[in-house]
C-alpha cells in the first residue's frame, strides 16, 4: 500500500485521469440503476402492497390484469385470505404547471379493502364518489379536497395514499363496490383479479369464466413492457462493468510497461514480484474506490435534482451489490500486468 500511494502521488495527473474514467463509467452505471429500478417500481408500486404471494385471473387474458374481467357478484365463498381488485383505465387533466392542457393516463381502481395502501394523508372515501389518490397525481396539482372529473362522475379526493402505480400509471382508487359509479359500464360487475396468500381454496371457474392462478412474481414478469425493459438495463448496467474492469486492466498494463525499467531496479534490489504485484492491485483498488464513491454520489445528487422528472429511485442492496462488483472486476481487471511485471528481467530492463 506504500509504494501505491507514493506512486499515485508522484503522478497524479495520471492517476487522476483514470480516476475520472472510472468516475463516469461509475456514475452514468448508478444513474441508469437508479432509472431502471424506478422505473420497475412504478409498474409494482401497488402491487408490492399486497402482500401477497398469488395472483388469480381470466385464463383467456393472457396473465393481464386489464384483459381480465371476472364477475363480482359470482364470487362467493372465496378463500379468507383473498380480495380483489378492478383496473379501468381513464385520463385526467394535468393541473401541473406548464401542462398545457395536457392529459394524464391513470387507472381507476376499485379495490377491496384488505389491498388498500396505507395513507400519506387525509382518509379513505365513505362514499362511492370519496377517492383516494396516488402522490403522482399530487405533483400534478390535485390535492385533497379538490374536484376530480372522471368518466361518469365528479369525485373528490379525500386522502393520499403512499406510492400505489401500476403499469406506470397512477391509481385513482375507491371501494371496490363503488367503482362503477365512477368508472361506468367500464367497472360495472368488475373484478380484475384475485390477490390471495395462498391460491388455495380458489375455485377454477368463476361466473362462467375459466381461471388460472399464477405466482405474483410471474404475474409481475408478464407486465407489458417491464421484462423488456428490466433486460434492457441488466445487459448496459452489466457491460458496463465489464468495460471498466478491462479499461483499468488496460491502463495499468500500459503503465506497467512505461514503468518497466523501474520494476527491474526494484527486482535487482530483491524486491519480490508478489510485491509488486500487491502494489499494483492496491493502486487499482484505490482508484476504483475512489472513482466510484463519487460517481454514486454524483448519481444520487442528479436523482434527487430530478425528482419527479424522471423515474428514479434507489435500492441501497442494488447499489451495494454494484459497489461490490465494481471492486472485484476492477480488481479482476489489475490482474492483466501481473504477468509482464513476472517476465521482467533486471538486467534487460536496467539497460
Amino acid at each position: 500500500m506504500f509504494l501505491a500511494i507514493k506512486e499515485i502521488l508522484h503522478q497524479k495527473t495520471r492517476y487522476a485521469a483514470i480516476t475520472l474514467v472510472v468516475f463516469l463509467v461509475s456514475y452514468l452505471v448508478y444513474f441508469l440503476t437508479g432509472l431502471a429500478f424506478g422505473l420497475a417500481s412504478s409498474y409494482t408500486e401497488v402491487i408490492d402492497t399486497w402482500s401477497a404471494k398469488t395472483v388469480t385471473l381470466a385464463k383467456d387474458a393472457n396473465k393481464s390484469a386489464l384483459a381480465s374481467r371476472l364477475s363480482t357478484s359470482a364470487l362467493r365463498g372465496l378463500p379468507e385470505d383473498a380480495a380483489g381488485i378492478s383496473f379501468v383505465p381513464a385520463a385526467i387533466d394535468d393541473r401541473s404547471e406548464g401542462a398545457d392542457g395536457e392529459r394524464i393516463n391513470v387507472f381507476i381502481a376499485g379495490v377491496d379493502e384488505r389491498l388498500r395502501p396505507h395513507l400519506q394523508k387525509g382518509r379513505w372515501g365513505r362514499e362511492a364518489s370519496e377517492v383516494v389518490i396516488d402522490p403522482t397525481l399530487e405533483r400534478a396539482g390535485w390535492h385533497v379536497g379538490d374536484r376530480l372529473e372522471l368518466p361518469e362522475a365528479t369525485a373528490r379526493i379525500v386522502g393520499v395514499s403512499e406510492p400505489a402505480r401500476f403499469q406506470a400509471s397512477p391509481l385513482v382508487m375507491v371501494a371496490g363496490s363503488d367503482i362503477a359509479d365512477i368508472a361506468g359500464p367500464q367497472g360495472r360487475d368488475l373484478t380484475s383479479i384475485i390477490v390471495s396468500e395462498s391460491g388455495a381454496g380458489l375455485p377454477s371457474t368463476i361466473g362462467g369464466v375459466d381461471v388460472e392462478t399464477i405466482p405474483v412474481d410471474n404475474f409481475i414478469d408478464e407486465l407489458p413492457g417491464y421484462r423488456a425493459q428490466y433486460l434492457t438495463f441488466s445487459l448496459m448496467i452489466g457491460a458496463l462493468i465489464v468495460i471498466l474492469s478491462l479499461v483499468l486492466g488496460i491502463f495499468m498494463y500500459v503503465l506497467t510497461l512505461q514503468k518497466s525499467h523501474v520494476f527491474g531496479v526494484m527486482k535487482a534490489q530483491g524486491v519480490p514480484t508478489s510485491y509488486i504485484a500487491r502494489a499494483g492491485a492496491a493502486q487499482t483498488l484505490l482508484i476504483s474506490l475512489c472513482g466510484v464513491a463519487l460517481g454514486a454520489a454524483a448519481a444520487l445528487g442528479s436523482g434527487g435534482a430530478l425528482r419527479g422528472a424522471v423515474p428514479f429511485a434507489v435500492s441501497w442492496p442494488l447499489f451495494a451489490a454494484l459497489s461490490a462488483a465494481f471492486v472485484v472486476f476492477t480488481l479482476l481487471g489489475s490482474l492483466f500486468p501481473i504477468r509482464v511485471i513476472s517476465r521482467i528481467d533486471p538486467m534487460t530492463a536496467i539497460g
